[in-house]
Order: structure tokens, then sequence, then C-alpha cells
């Protein structure tokens, strides 16, 4: 998230959109538990996540984390969330 790690799994979840920002608040609880009941191709590798492996708290923890990542989105063009930090100390 914020360009911290290589995205190899998965896009990065807050750049340039999260998905707060364009889906729904009813349905992002959906596209968590079942991704194929909202959006789905052959080709696609996201895995549902049933109540034996999140609940509805869990889902709706996780949901809270993305609106609190996309208030705390990285500015445009910097590499790293603390690449001001690098530039101070040049």
């Amino acid at each position: 998230m914020n360009r911290q790690g290589p995205s190899q799994v998965g896009p990065d979840l807050n750049l340039p959109l999260n998905p707060t920002e364009y889906l729904r608040e009813s349905i992002l609880p959906r596209y968590i538990r079942d991704p194929k009941s909202i959006r789905a191709w052959e080709s696609s590798k996201m895995p549902g996540f049933g109540p034996e492996t999140l609940s509805d708290e869990d889902i709706a923890n996780v949901v809270a984390y993305l609106k609190e990542m996309a208030a705390e989105k990285i500015p445009h063009g910097l590499i790293s969330p603390f690449a001001w930090v690098s530039e101070l100390m040049n």
C-alpha cells in the first residue's frame, strides 16, 4: 500500500485509487467476502473469504482500514511516503 511493497500478489490498494473510492460501501464487504459475485473473469485470482476465515466484524475492520488509508495517500510523484526524509538529509 502506498508503494511500500512489490505488488507481486495484487495491486496497490491505495494508488491510484483506494477501493473505498470506487466501490459503494454496501458493495465492498460483498466483494471481500465473494469477489466473483461482484466481478468475475477467467484469470481472477482473488479468493473469497468465508465467515470461517473473516467474520463480518473482520471485514468491517478491513473496510475501515482502507478508508483510513485513503485519507493517507502519499503525495503524487513521491516514490515513498518517506521520500521527503531522504530529501531533507541531502
